[in-house]
């Protein structure tokens, strides 16, 4: 896979990775975008540094004490180099999916490393265990607090993340499904409407489309670049973020209407607009907007020209 992504793309990293990846390392500007952000996530997002201290800590209380295999100490040294490599090559965050599997492996190898201090302490008479020893648990014990504190806010915030994936990114697979099945959509947020609907997907984020990565890799991403290839590929409809593009967007693209849902706490942003590419195109997109407007949830704010018609 790494070789197919570097013969099409020019890169060897996959486009997930290589977009949403961290900074380039090689200048002391790259390393100080690099490391920035990592204590800015240690303020942010304390759960995985805390299980990394915890499990250095449990790890050093049961070498001290003779309970450690060397297949635990292999496991321990793969875990902190998974850490490394993520924070080098991607995010933290994101309604906590990104670090998901690093808390999970890493709760694995402390579970581990506790199950072998409890069979200690049976073994042992309670007296003979030192004072550092128990010290140390208790820290551990207090360093995985803030594991509690994200887990609770995980089930705290599901039924509300549910809810803005429901009425934005499946209104917007409806929708597309519905209007535009078969035809070329750019859109920048892919995964419910490729789902939903069967497209031909220019993804102007870049994941799924190598044009947008050559853009972005060659610094050639701009209005113009972007304008002049959805033109070229004839799209039929524009959804995206407007706040993801800024200067980006160009300035020939016509504006139909959006969406605003409230409370977002997972989605890329709250507001999604639809553009037109060409004046042609400005009527049909309208009275699709129309025609949908009344299947949508109440709790969608909808704005913009399509609201406007009589």
């Amino acid at each position: 896979m790494a070789l197919s992504q570097l013969l099409m793309a020019g890169v060897f990293l996959p486009n997930s990775v290589f977009l949403k990846g961290r900074a380039d390392t090689s200048s002391i500007i790259g390393w100080l975008r690099f490391i920035t952000p990592i204590i800015i996530w240690l303020i942010k997002e304390p759960s995985l540094y805390s299980l990394m201290l915890g499990l250095l800590l449990a790890f050093l209380i049961n070498k001290s004490n003779g309970l450690i295999a060397e297949s635990q100490q292999i496991r321990l040294y793969l875990y902190i180099g998974m850490i490394l490599l993520h924070l080098q090559f991607a995010k933290l965050g994101w309604f906590f999916r990104y670090e998901a599997y690093l808390i999970f492996s890493g709760s694995v190898i402390l579970m581990e490393l506790a199950i072998d201090w409890i069979r200690f302490l049976r073994e042992k008479n309670s007296l003979q265990v030192s004072i550092s020893s128990v010290t140390g648990v208790a820290i551990v014990t207090l360093l995985l607090i803030p594991l509690l504190y994200r887990g609770g806010k995980a089930i705290a915030f599901y039924p509300l993340a549910v809810k803005n994936i429901y009425e934005q990114q499946v209104q917007m697979g409806r929708f597309i499904s519905r209007f535009y099945s078969g035809r070329i959509i750019a859109a920048n947020d892919i995964g419910a409407i490729n789902y939903y609907a069967d497209i031909y997907l220019i993804d102007l984020y870049g994941l799924a489309s190598l044009e947008i990565t050559d853009l972005k890799i060659n610094h050639k991403l701009n209005a113009e670049t972007i304008d002049r290839l959805v033109r070229q590929k004839n799209v039929d409809l524009i959804v995206i973020y407007p706040s993801w593009y800024e200067d980006l967007l160009p300035q020939s693209w016509i504006p139909i209407g959006n969406w605003v849902i409230e409370e977002n706490v997972v989605c890329g942003s709250d507001l999604v607009e639809f553009y037109a590419i060409n004046p042609s195109q400005v009527n049909t997109i309208l009275q699709n907007l129309i025609s949908f407007s009344h299947l949508l949830p109440r709790t969608i704010k909808q704005s913009g020209m399509y609201t406007e018609v009589p």
